[in-house]
């Protein structure tokens, strides 16, 4: 134990108040030519914010989305165009159907669908 924090149970810790999501969101972000860049907390390859202490994080690139382009639709979901999961630049976000994410996905990945194959992938989709 150091001379310093001989006695001290508990480290000093100075408070920081949260200030404008905003303003910390852009802190987080290294935006360049294509991709921005998150720099903060990571899960699963998304990048998350923290909007209000003790509430959910929310996904930084769902943040973005709200801030440039409007609200996301209940019905959708946003797909990074670019394919890079920590990306929150909004341009490369699109707002699209679950089944046109998960074509989009899949085709990314080299994989094509054919009417035939999409019905018959419902169809065991739906005898499961």
């Amino acid at each position: 134990m150091s001379p310093i924090t001989k006695g001290y149970k508990y480290p000093y810790k100075k408070v920081v108040r949260r200030s404008d999501p905003v303003i910390r969101w852009w802190q987080k972000v290294i935006p360049t030519e294509g991709c921005w860049h998150w720099t903060g907390c990571i899960t699963k390859g998304y990048g998350q914010l923290r909007l209000e202490k003790h509430k959910k994080a929310e996904l930084a690139h769902h943040f973005a989305y709200k801030m440039f382009v409007g609200e996301i639709p209940s019905d959708r979901e946003l797909h990074h165009t670019c394919g890079n999961r920590s990306c929150v630049n909004p341009e490369h976000l699109v707002a699209v159907t679950a089944q046109e994410h998960s074509d989009r996905h899949w085709e990314s990945r080299g994989y094509k669908w054919t009417p035939g194959r999409r019905q018959r992938f419902d169809a065991n989709r739906k005898a499961e």
